[in-house]
This record gives structure tokens, sequence and C-alpha cells, in this order.
């Protein structure tokens, strides 16, 4: 069936990023009315991607899905030595979110940032990312309650020299 109410940020920024977490392209199905002109609703709802896609496009843009498939949780995406987890649905009550992240070895991993989070809403300290090896050479992030983004929040994972985002 066809959708043609008007999706709200939230809604456009998760199905952006999933869809390349999955490595594939996306069509909004937004046109021009008859005059040229865009629905008032639709525009607005691109004039606030706009500077969500100025700060975070780059995890989105020219990036791969992977290394990890699509989890419940959210996307990776990669390019170059970056690798971007997106969290996108967190558990219920729970203060710690657990992303565990298949297709990349903890060892290969230089350095971790939330990039979504920004003082005064966090403090630095409040950013760390907890690492730990999971089964089968899996990353396992715990990330803080405080870091919580209400639409995606952002891990940038830069890795060390000679690895890949697909591993």
């Amino acid at each position: 069936t066809a959708d043609h109410r008007p999706k709200d940020l939230d809604e456009v920024i998760k199905l952006l990023v999933r869809t390349a977490g999955f490595d594939a392209n996306l069509l909004l199905n937004i046109g021009p009315m008859p005059s040229g002109a865009i629905q008032a609703e639709m525009r607005q709802t691109l004039e606030l991607v706009g500077p969500w896609m100025r700060q975070y496009g780059h995890t989105v843009q020219g990036a791969r899905g992977g290394p990890s498939h699509p989890q419940e949780w959210g996307v990776t995406t990669y390019k170059g030595d970056a690798v971007w987890v997106h969290v996108l649905i967190w558990p219920e009550d729970e203060e710690v979110q657990r992303v565990t992240i298949h297709g990349l070895n903890p060892e290969a991993i230089a350095s971790t940032q939330v990039i979504s989070c920004h003082p005064p809403l966090c403090f630095e300290d409040e950013t760390h990312v907890m690492l730990e090896r999971g089964a089968g050479g899996t990353t396992v992030m715990q990330l803080q309650d405080a870091i919580r983004d209400d639409i995606d929040t952002i891990v940038e994972v830069k890795l060390k020299p000679g690895f890949g985002g697909k591993q």
C-alpha cells in the first residue's frame, strides 16, 4: 500500500541510515506539485534533514554497509579507516546498550568516539565507550544511556592502519 502521509525527521533519518547500513539506495518519492513547489509538510522535513546531513552525512554518503550485518539495534557503515555504529533502537528500561558488531575484530580498533553527543548535553567522561571481545572475534560495545541521541546515536570507530572497514 502507498504511504502518502509526510514522514517526520525521525523517520527520514532512520530510513536513510538503515538504507546505508543495508548498502542500498533510498528514494523518498518527494516530487513537485504541478506548480513546481514541494508540499509544505515535506519541505519542512527536508529542511530539518539538511542540518543533520551537514553534521553526520559523511557517515552515510559514500559509505558502505558493514562490516556488521544490520541488527535489531541499528546498523554499521564504513569508509576507509572509519566505521560508524548507528544505534537507532535502545532497550527499554536499561541504562546500558550492548551492541555486538560482527565482522569487526576488537584488535583492529584504534579509537572510538561518540560523535552524536555534544556538550553541554553530555560530558566528556560520559561519552566513553567500553569495548570487549565477544564470541567469534566480534566486538561488543557498551554505551551508557547518557550519550543516547533520540534519533541516531553514532559511534565513530577509527581502525588501525592495515585494517579496512570490511574484515
